[in-house]
């Protein structure tokens, strides 16, 4: 079965985000739950929330690598997590997606893996 990757974006930290310990506690329980339901049905094979820090990024230019720290205070949106599933096409993968906790209050981008021959 085709494997997709569920990039989950949202709002950074502090640009109208702030929730409780109590709601935060509530979230995680919603993807823990649905992760778990997926999981038992086969279509969630792993996922991955990732950190608040800003990472960094590399950016090719003139043959020289320029790394910098990221996102930038301007960003609009980050990439909060990721989720690695099995779905039958496209449209599978985006009935699961909308299935998601996150599409309450963030964007879910969809892409198929490449399973790339050896």
């Amino acid at each position: 079965m085709p494997k997709y990757i569920l990039e989950l974006h949202e709002p950074p930290v502090g640009k109208g985000t702030d929730i409780s310990p109590e709601e935060m506690q509530q979230m995680i329980a919603e993807y823990t739950e649905w992760s778990r339901k997926m999981g038992q049905a086969e279509i969630v094979v792993d996922g991955w929330k990732l950190t608040n820090e800003g990472g960094k990024h590399l950016v090719a230019k003139g043959g020289k690598v320029a790394v910098t720290d990221g996102p930038y205070s301007e960003a609009k949106e980050i990439l909060a997590g990721l989720f690695l599933i099995q779905a039958r096409d496209y449209d599978h993968a985006a009935e699961v997606a909308q299935s998601c906790p996150h599409m309450k209050f963030g964007r879910i981008v969809i892409r198929q893996v490449d399973m790339m021959e050896e």
